[in-house]
């Protein structure tokens, strides 16, 4: 007090204050280490810059030699950056049972471990003891960060001198782990979403697409520029109804009904539809959205906030797929009207596609070819050549054609020709094969009737260049003797029976010479269809008697004994008469000539059923089984040295055959082989009698002519006109020659002639124009004018009667026909 020599002090405990205030300072000391911490290490990007800076600022706060980061994996510690002041660093990798048993445990609690003196614990080794004083380190804060249970990393703090760490000093080592940490974890965050994006985008540009966002109750849109170069807009549309006005009307309806479903808080549907768009340049586009709804929970319930999804341009997809399926549609009608057999097969050969010409071409129902075997259903004899065709296909050889057989469902083979391609990777690897196959059968039947015809035509040939052989050698024959007797004649040798043996001799040889050429005539004119039948009621006794009548010459002359048998009742068929007795001499002189002389020849006629049998049977050489077949075939030779020295063809049997066929019937032999004799059998239909039967009297109305008349005979080779002329002279009658048509027309005004024989073929004026000319005539008109030609066809009768000629003969003339001919009335002749 003022004045006074007394001084009150008072005392007071401030420990508490004190204690306040350093909690206070330790607590601005640690907030602004704080501060200092986090705006250093906020702008920084990078794990390793982050742990250095972090190091850094708590290593100079404290004063530490050494401060690191240090990252914990399962059995070592990892140090990539640490602070030092005069300590060795430390950055490596490290066992993390060097922290020791009782720290690690410790560290693992999450508990903060520290030691102000490292060799005040008499439990470490000298090593360790080593250890730490190689590292300077003598005193030492370690801090645990356990994440979810799991010690994770960790920061620790070295001093090189004793230390008493106080509790601020390891908060602040505490504060700058979990700051670190949390730094580098939001860095690698932040560094996962660039990259998450970077991806995202990555992806939305490889895979062109755009991506959207619709507010569902604002409905403001927000596009990318994908999206907008999808829509062809070079600007944003942020109104919803003008983006959805870009939608082809047609596809619009479907469109907002899925977008609606896709709304739908309490069952949405999944948004992921294709629909076309009308560009503004013009062009319609085909696109694909796909979307999703975010939900909100409201007082109302589950409400959309967000509407996201992307969009692709798939039109060229869409346009690949049309291709594709016209494509399909293409090989679809290929495969279903393809004429020919088409499969596919897989690696295996396992067929996995088949059209239904090939089912049918093997006789499977459709789709049962499937999964089979290619080899299953090939022909035995044509595995082996496949698996080796396929094999080489397989190894890489080139695409091949083969014929080969394969198995129907029935057992049956179906030939074919199978054209193979292989199925290929872009790579190379094989990868199956296709075939089209076609049905070769009918080619090879063809090809079989070719070769058959081929043959048959050589050997059709080689007969008839044997036939030709023959023919020039039967008319050679008849020549021999005819040049012969005419010598003799010329010479005037020989009594009056020499002279008549060797004019029988001529007239016989005439006679055969003009038997071949009927033959060969007949034969020509059936193979033409030229001969016309005349049809009556035929009672086969008259074809008997008559075809035995002209053979009897040759069967008498080989001393043969000729046995008919004829049924009581008479056996009738409609027919031609002349030529079914030509028929049956033709047999009764083909078994004649072919029995030795003395045989025996049976001529005998039956009724069988409805069938008129008539057979010739002799004991002659007989037929061998080979020969049967063949023996009424064109140019057929059985015994080509017996049949030359019979003085045959070999046509006569053809004949038979034709003939008696254009009777309707038919003609068969038997014959037990060489020397066993033959047996000819003729069916033909049999007919009742007709009332109208009887003899035919026409012969008996011809009345006498005059002995004597006047013949002028017409001709260009003059040998044959001036030897015939001699001939009718000789006969009693008045003839005069001309030799050729002129100088007949002259002739026959002054010669007034009752007959004219007149050749058809001349030079100047032929036959048929002499003829007209004479007829046209009044002193023409009555005179009997015969045609005389080698040629006896139809047309060529047809165009004598024509040209006005009474009748036809053929050359050499046959006096006794031409006999009945002029022994008739000239009107009747005409």
């Amino acid at each position: 007090a003022a004045g006074s020599n007394k001084v009150a002090i008072l005392f007071s405990d401030i420990t508490l204050r004190r204690s306040a205030e350093d909690t206070i300072r330790a607590s601005e000391a640690r907030n602004s280490f704080l501060v200092t911490l986090t705006d250093t290490l906020r702008p920084l990007s990078d794990p390793i810059t982050i742990q250095a800076e972090a190091n850094r600022v708590l290593g100079e706060r404290l004063g530490a030699n050494r401060v690191f980061y240090f990252v914990v994996g399962s059995d070592e510690y990892v140090i990539e950056w640490n602070y030092t002041n005069g300590a060795p660093s430390m950055v490596g990798r490290y066992p993390i049972t060097a922290f020791g048993p009782n720290p690690l445990a410790a560290l693992r609690a999450g508990c903060t471990v520290s030691e102000a003196d490292v060799h005040v614990l008499p439990v470490r080794t000298p090593e360790e003891n080593a250890a730490f004083a190689s590292l300077h380190i003598r005193s030492y804060i370690a801090v645990p960060l356990v994440k979810n249970g799991t010690f994770v990393a960790g920061l620790a703090v070295h001093g090189d001198s004793v230390r008493e760490w106080t509790a601020i000093e390891i908060g602040m080592a505490e504060d700058t782990a979990e700051r670190t940490w949390a730094a580098i974890e939001r860095v690698r965050a932040e560094n996962a979403l660039r990259v998450s994006e970077e991806r995202r985008r990555l992806a939305l540009e490889a895979a062109e697409l755009g991506t959207w966002n619709v507010d569902p109750v604002t409905r403001f849109t927000r596009t990318d520029e994908r999206f907008r170069a999808i829509f062809g807009s070079t600007v944003e549309m942020t109104d919803y109804p003008q983006l959805f006005s870009v939608i082809h009307p047609d596809d619009r309806p479907k469109v907002e009904a899925a977008v609606e479903a896709a709304l739908r808080p309490d069952d949405p549907e999944p948004y992921a539809i294709e629909y076309r768009i009308n560009r503004p340049d013009g062009a319609t586009r085909w696109v694909f959205a796909k979307g999703r709804a975010t939900y909100e929970d409201g007082e109302s319930g589950p409400h959309a906030v967000r509407f996201d999804g992307t969009v692709l341009d798939i039109t060229d997809r869409k346009r690949a797929e049309e291709t594709l399926r016209e494509s399909e549609a293409r090989l679809s009608g290929i495969l279903r009207r393809s004429p020919a057999g088409i499969f596919q097969t897989d690696a295996a050969g396992c067929m996995t596609l088949v059209n239904p010409r090939w089912c049918e071409m093997l006789g499977y129902p459709d789709g049962e070819l499937l999964g089979r075997d290619m080899l299953d259903i090939t022909d035995s004899s044509f595995v082996e050549p496949s698996a080796a065709a396929f094999g080489r296909l397989v190894a890489g050889g080139p695409d091949f054609q083969i014929e080969k057989a394969f198995r129907r469902k029935d057992g049956s083979v179906l030939h074919a020709q199978s054209n193979v391609a292989a199925l290929r990777s872009p790579d190379g690897e094989f990868l199956g094969l296709i075939a089209v196959v076609l049905d070769i059968s009918e080619r090879l039947r063809s090809e079989e009737d070719l070769r058959r015809l081929a043959a048959e035509l050589f050997d059709a040939g080689r007969r008839k260049d044997e036939f030709l052989a023959t023919l020039a050698h039967e008319l050679r024959n008849p020549l021999a003797p005819i040049q012969n007797g005419l010598q003799i004649m010329r010479l005037g040798g020989g009594d009056v029976g020499s002279l008549e043996r060797i004019q029988s001799m001529m007239e016989r040889q005439v006679r055969q010479m003009t038997h071949l050429i009927d033959d060969l005539m007949d034969v020509a004119r059936i193979n033409q269809g030229k001969i016309v039948l005349k049809k009556t009621r035929v009672n086969l006794a008259d074809v008997v008697r008559n075809a035995t009548e002209t053979s009897r010459l040759l069967i008498d002359a080989r001393g043969h004994a000729l046995t008919v048998t004829l049924p009581p009742d008479a056996v009738f068929v409609d027919g031609d008469l002349t030529r079914l007795s030509q028929a049956v001499a033709n047999l009764l002189n083909n078994a004649a000539k072919f029995t030795g002389d003395g045989g025996h020849l049976r001529l005998a006629v039956e009724r069988q059923g409805n069938d008129a049998v008539l057979s010739v049977e002799d004991n002659g050489v007989g037929i061998a089984a080979e020969k049967l077949a063949q023996i009424f075939d064109m140019f057929a030779q059985i015994d080509h040295s017996l049949e030359k020295s019979q003085g045959g063809l070999g046509i006569g049997l053809n004949i038979v055959r034709q003939l008696v066929e254009l009777h309707d019937g038919s003609i068969a032999v038997e014959s037990d082989g060489h020397g066993a004799g033959s047996r000819f059998v003729v069916r033909l239909p049999a007919a009742l009698p007709d009332a109208t039967d009887g003899p035919n009297d026409r012969d008996s109305v011809l009345k006498d002519t005059p002995v004597r008349r006047r013949i002028l005979i017409v001709d260009d080779n003059r040998d044959a006109a001036t030897s015939l002329t001699e001939l009718l002279n000789a006969m009693g009658n008045d003839t005069q020659t001309a030799f050729d048509g002129e100088q007949a027309f002259a002739m026959t005004e002054a010669f007034c002639p009752d007959v004219i024989l007149m050749d058809i073929g001349m030079p100047k004026v032929n036959g048929y124009e002499a003829c007209r000319r004479i007829r046209a005539e009044p002193w023409g008109e009555n005179i009997v004018i015969i045609a005389q030609s080698g040629w006896g066809q139809a047309d060529v009768k047809r165009k004598s009667k024509e040209a006005g000629f009474s009748a036809h003969m053929l050359k050499p003339v046959d006096l006794a026909a031409l006999d009945r001919l002029l022994t008739g009335p000239a009107a009747e002749i005409r």
